[in-house]
């Protein structure tokens, strides 16, 4: 996008109603991107059974990879398969957003995560999931994007509820 469309767009994108940085950075950077990555040439023979949607959710996983790296694990709450999307096809994606991610599958919310630690929550097939978001008390920055939900579990920051498209 060169600098006049950019400008352009000002009076159009309201910074979506997000006050936090941190919290605009990740929703332009990560959910919204709409710029091609590296890897998603590459990755493409892997997503020829896949509906839109599901590929988009893919991405969004490199995205998010990309964007963590190693700072903090990152906790995929569902079932193993999530429409046609498996375990295997999620990491498949996540590596190649970092290799240092640290990844883990559970069906619910592990009781060994604790006020004091800091990590992110992908909840899957949210509506089946909602109860989980509202009884943990560890979400503090949650974007919830109709079917999936990202939650930023972190001691240090401010209490946040975003309804946003990918």
């Amino acid at each position: 996008m060169n600098s006049l469309q950019h400008i352009l767009r000002i009076p159009r994108s309201r910074g979506f109603g997000v006050q936090s940085p941190t919290d605009y950075h990740f929703l332009r950077h990560v959910i919204r991107q709409k710029m091609p990555y590296y890897a998603y040439e590459a990755l493409e023979s892997l997503t020829t059974h896949l509906s839109k949607r599901e590929i988009d959710i893919l991405r969004f996983y490199l995205r998010l990879a990309n964007y963590v790296q190693d700072r903090y694990p990152i906790y995929i709450i569902g079932k193993d398969l999530f429409g046609n999307i498996d375990n295997d096809l999620r990491i498949k994606f996540m590596t190649a957003g970092s290799k240092k991610v640290c990844v883990r599958h559970a069906s619910r919310i592990p009781k060994s995560l604790n006020n004091n630690s800091i990590s992110v929550l992908v909840i899957e097939s949210l509506a089946y999931n909602k109860e989980a978001v509202k009884d943990t008390k560890l979400a503090k920055v949650v974007f919830d994007m109709q079917d999936i939900a990202v939650v930023f579990c972190d001691p240090n920051r401010q209490k946040a509820i975003y309804k946003v498209n990918l």
